[in-house]
């Protein structure tokens, strides 16, 4: 999806559910859609202070809430009880890897799972929407699990 078909469509849902259209709104889209990996809303926050344009906090948590409403960002929460998120524009479907001790977190594919998902949701007669698969493990080399807290 192309960032302006991203921003028509969100155009859409806003005025489709009788929300206004505003530049605010439109830039926390678009931050959000070029922001690479996970982030927070106040993570975005800063990122769309640092750029010089004037949102608030409250415009920029309250149009994450719509985004994710809009299907345009998907919200994840990981071991820290942190609300993020990540945007569906150029991403393909991905799990995520969590280290216990050192709060790493790595996305990862594999196909077998996603048959298995496909196979299971089909079994019981749904169609699927989307999933979120979270493994949470321990780090097998010590050394390299240094307590880091990266999320990528």
């Amino acid at each position: 999806m192309e960032t302006s078909k991203a921003v028509k469509e969100f155009i859409a849902y806003l005025k489709r559910m009788g929300f206004r259209v505003t530049p605010e709104r439109i830039r926390t889209l678009e931050a959000a859609l070029n922001y690479q990996g996970h982030f927070t809303a106040d993570e975005l926050y800063l990122v769309i202070q640092g750029s010089d344009q004037h949102v608030s906090r409250a415009t920029v948590y309250k149009a994450l809430e719509l985004l994710v409403k809009a299907d345009l960002l998907v919200e994840v929460q990981f071991r820290d009880h942190t609300k993020r998120f990540e945007s569906k524009f150029k991403r393909t479907l991905h799990d995520h890897i969590h280290c216990l001790e050192c709060n790493s977190v790595k996305e990862f594919t594999n196909t077998e799972i996603e048959k298995m998902i496909a196979k299971v949701v089909h079994d019981f007669g749904y169609t699927l929407s989307h999933y979120s698969l979270n493994i949470f493990v321990h780090c097998t080399n010590k050394e390299d699990c240094n307590n880091n807290d990266s999320i990528v």
